[in-house]
């Protein structure tokens, strides 16, 4: 099953004046917590901000943190007490509340799965090449990997299996001279990817954040994302060498394991480029955990467009 297109120019929202969906992007707003993207409704000319004014004064970390906090298990007055104490910010369990009113983070539905678990995510931070990949899995959401082969068992394993010093000597995905020809490459925009992008952008105060943030509200507030930088690995033969990678969200949804890459301008990127290090990122799952390439579906995308493909 594959996400349905939106060929119209326009977020999955109304004007909130009126109730126009003749909304498109009119600029962003520089605040001193980040930059706040507005609207402009086609109907009335009236420009808007998607965001509620309890948000307004409150910085796109703390509301991310707040929305992190509850999605992995803790009450409202747990996650108040802990911003407090964190980030020395006071917020109501009402204010929590619209919070989550308004991003109606998908997990919620699920979020009875936490009850028999301790830890929610685990992480492992991992240093190749003098930077810093923060390796995350949820872990009530591993049943969904079960399908995929050897998936649950390798995610689990990945902070004790990962060879020393492979990733410092081995040729990066983004570094392969392979190209893959993506003639089957179905562009979309506005779907269900480029939707929750969206929502997690709106809590980035700056664009160093873009990748960290959807990360991690892709892994603690969507449904179906198991694992955020998962890092693979593989021998290629062709070239004699090691060839590494890293993840950026590994989601399990439509029955298929989607290999996702966030691209700021993913209209931008090179089709054949970006291509090649995504199916290169499905080989090495092929590879290390025992996937079904059948099973795999990869894309690339922003707050705007979605490319998806077959490897």
């Amino acid at each position: 099953m594959s996400p349905r297109a939106d060929t119209t120019d326009r977020p999955a929202m109304r004007c909130p004046l009126c109730g126009g969906e003749k909304v498109i992007r009119a600029g962003r707003r520089q605040l001193v917590e980040g930059y706040r993207q507005l609207w402009r409704c086609h109907e009335c000319g009236k420009r808007f901000s998607k965001l509620e004014r309890g948000d307004k004064r409150t910085p796109g970390n703390v509301v991310l943190m707040g929305l992190t906090l509850w999605c992995e298990g803790y009450s409202l007055e747990e996650t108040a007490f802990i911003l407090s104490n964190k980030y020395k910010v006071r917020r109501s369990r009402a204010c929590i509340s619209k919070w989550l009113a308004d991003f109606e983070p998908s997990y919620r539905a699920i979020r009875r799965l936490n009850e028999t678990r301790r830890t929610v995510v685990r992480n492992h931070l991992f240093n190749h090449r003098g930077l810093s990949y923060e390796y995350q899995v949820h872990l009530p959401k591993l049943q969904f990997a079960k399908k995929f082969g050897g998936l649950t068992g390798f995610l689990e394993s990945i902070p004790d299996s990962v060879p020393a010093g492979v990733f410092d000597n081995g040729l990066r995905c983004s570094e392969h001279p392979a190209e893959f020809p993506l003639h089957h490459a179905r562009h979309q925009r506005w779907n269900w990817l480029t939707t929750q992008a969206s929502q997690a952008l709106r809590l980035a105060r700056h664009n160093r954040e873009r990748h960290a943030v959807i990360e991690r509200y892709f892994l603690s507030c969507d449904r179906n994302t198991v694992a955020t930088e998962v890092p693979v690995w593989f021998y290629d033969k062709r070239l004699g060498a090691t060839v590494t990678g890293h993840i950026d969200v590994l989601m399990a949804n439509f029955g298929k394991l989607w290999v996702l890459d966030y691209k700021p301008r993913a209209a931008k990127e090179n089709p054949a480029k970006v291509g090649a290090q995504l199916a290169l990122y499905a080989q090495a799952l092929v590879y290390r955990a025992g996937v079904n390439q059948q099973d795999i579906r990869c894309a690339w995308f922003d707050d705007r467009d979605c490319f998806t493909f077959a490897p």
